[in-house]
């Protein structure tokens, strides 16, 4: 396994953190367009601004947990040495320990 974590990870946190981003974005255009007359833009974004909540909120635990998997991934692999191949038993071992005549 490669020390790069998975595509569809990685994708969902860009997306949970762009989609805060947009909302964000949204919710200080229509606030600076609400003046007064246009004053019902800035409930649009008071709404905007509550609703880029849920997927910051989502995007950074995903980034949390997706950091502690890779370290505990890394602490794993660092725990044992590289598998290493035996060698065969050939039949003088196998008789000198009695395992055939």
């Amino acid at each position: 396994m490669s020390n790069r974590p998975a595509l569809k990870p990685v994708l969902h946190i860009i997306g949970d953190l762009l989609s805060a981003g947009l909302c964000t974005g949204m919710a200080w255009l229509f606030w600076t367009a609400g003046v007064g007359d246009w004053a019902l833009l800035r409930l649009f974004a008071a709404i905007f601004a509550v609703g880029a909540l849920q997927p910051l909120a989502k995007g950074l635990y995903g980034l949390l947990r997706l950091i502690l998997r890779q370290r505990s991934w890394a602490r794993f692999q660092r725990q044992g040495a590289a598998p290493k191949a035996d060698k065969l038993a050939s039949s003088e071992d196998l008789s000198a320990r009695g395992m055939f005549k």
